[in-house]
């Protein structure tokens, strides 16, 4: 069920003039009269109004009159999660709820809608939750227009973009199925109808239509993948390493898309338990092919270092090499992220170094000593000798519940400083040269 919210027509038209990644709202509006079905005997509305009817048999609330699914799967939801790849079906559901009697000529066919047009408003940009809104329109509805939403979240975290598939969209009148549609339906809105796309939706249940179209879901088109390789070995995505071993991070990065991307940003989460050696932080790239160094820390930061604009296809990456630090132990995690000014969301990688495992205590049978092949790591339960007491009739042991057990665990949705994490990386097999290893 959406979250019903009802906006003022003087602050609707600012709405609806930009779509945004994340919307400010979402459900259904505006708020205008509805009417319940309550059998075939129910009457219509006085004038033109779409989508106002409630209890409906055929659809149910037709308020909430926009959903989605992944196309062939399933039923249609308001809420859809998505990934990568997936194409999905958006369905738009239009009922002329004016009185059939309005549709005659002793009624000046007043209610009949005319220059119908349904346009979807697809989410500019990238993100991890966004929304489409559908809009149904006619020159004499009241009101002019009616607006519903679907919600799209990623289902693993990592930034995506909605993209409309050309040709896909159609209505299914009752007269008509699957009836091709404009692709204008995505950007000025595309005429509807009973018979052929001429505007004209007569007023009665009969003349409902569903009006859909098809999406892809995209992935961010800046890649980043990070490695680590022991000095003049292949870069990999995890090294076994010790306390005082020297090692070599690298992050790529990479345009993939076909737009140019402006101020690209690379931050790095290295843990503490590595020790970045000074003068070693370089980024490579067309323009410094024999690297350029990078301020000792500065990609370390929560702000990450600035690397410049990159064309479609073109790439770059940032070498650095640290220390393990003494008393380091179990695995440790580096991650890297990547955005711009046209993708402000992180796409992230990681690596990981697996050092050795604190080692487990020992403990031994009484005049044992620690090593010998008898030593057990849990010792033996002890019994402790026990008594018969004997219980006054009517009374009941002491328990120490007076004491009060009480331990109660929060949980707390994490929000702010979650990076976009993405695994979808294949072993690195390039090998930066002795030269860019000092």
């Amino acid at each position: 069920m959406k979250l019903t919210t009802k906006i003022g027509l003087g602050a609707l038209a600012a709405l609806i003039a930009v779509i945004v990644p994340v919307m400010a709202f979402a459900g259904w509006y505006p708020d205008r009269p509805t009417k319940k079905w309550d059998g075939p005997l129910t009457t219509g509305f006085d004038q033109v109004t779409f989508n106002s009817f409630y209890n409906t048999p055929m659809y149910g609330n037709e308020t909430e009159f926009f959903d989605g699914k992944q196309t062939g799967q399933g039923p249609f939801y308001d809420n859809i999660n998505v990934t990568v790849g997936q194409e999905i079906t958006l369905r738009t559901y239009v009922h002329n709820g004016a009185d059939p009697s309005l549709n005659s000529a002793e009624n000046n066919y007043r209610g009949i809608a005319r220059n119908t047009k349904v346009k979807v408003g697809l989410p500019a940009g990238f993100g991890t939750k966004m929304n489409a809104v559908s809009q149904v329109s006619a020159d004499n509805a009241q009101p002019g227009s009616v607006f519903d939403t679907v919600d799209f979240t990623s289902a693993n975290g990592t930034p995506f973009k909605v993209s409309y598939v050309p040709g896909s969209a159609y209505a299914s009148t009752h007269s008509v199925t699957q009836m091709p549609l404009s692709d204008n339906i995505v950007t000025s809105g595309a005429l509807i109808g009973e018979t052929a796309p001429d505007g004209n939706v007569p007023g009665c249940f009969q003349y409902a239509s569903y009006v859909v179209i098809k999406v892809k879901v995209e992935a961010v088109p800046l890649k980043v993948q990070k490695t680590v390789a022991f000095p003049k070995q292949p870069f990999v995505e995890q090294v076994d390493a010790k306390a005082g071993d020297r090692l070599y991070f690298k992050v790529d990065f990479k345009n993939e898309g076909t737009d140019k991307m402006n101020n690209v940003v690379i931050t790095d989460k290295l843990p503490s338990q590595f020790e970045v050696l000074p003068g070693t932080t370089k980024l490579y790239n067309a323009t410094y092919p024999d690297g350029h160094l990078i301020p000792d820390g500065a990609l370390f930061t929560a702000g990450g270092v600035g690397v410049g604009n990159y064309g479609a296809g073109i790439n770059g990456y940032i070498l650095y090499q640290v220390k393990v630090k003494d008393n380091t132990q179990g695995l440790l995690t580096n991650v890297a992220c990547a955005r711009s000014t046209e993708v402000p969301y992180d796409t992230c990688d990681d690596a990981k170094v697996k050092t050795p495992e604190p080692p487990k205590p020992q403990e031994c049978l009484p005049g044992i000593p620690v090593g010998d092949p008898r030593c057990t790591t849990t010792p033996p339960p002890v019994t402790p000798p026990t008594t018969e007491t004997s219980v006054p009739a009517g009374t009941l042991p002491d328990t120490g519940l007076e004491s009060g057990l009480s331990a109660m665990l929060g949980m707390t949705g994490i929000s702010a400083g979650v990076h976009a994490y993405r695994k979808s990386k294949k072993a690195a097999k390039d090998v930066v040269t002795s030269k860019n290893r000092k």
